[in-house]
């Protein structure tokens, strides 16, 4: 297998965190919604991963 293919799922995990930070912080999503969006089972899962977002994260998806 290609290095591109194997780099997928972490390319793929990280934009989904930076999503579910961005859906938290500028369309004020709480945890809850998160998890029903994502299919998440566990909300503590969506939780550590809003407390992962980096103090200055800005969203790249976001023009201000």
């Amino acid at each position: 297998m290609n290095k591109t293919v194997e780099k997928i799922p972490e390319y793929l995990r990280i934009k989904r965190n930076e999503i579910m930070w961005s859906l938290s912080l500028q369309q004020e999503y709480d945890p809850e919604q998160i998890r029903k969006v994502f299919n998440f089972k566990h909300l503590s899962t969506v939780t550590r991963i809003l407390a992962s977002r980096p103090k200055e994260w800005k969203s790249p998806w976001v023009k201000q």
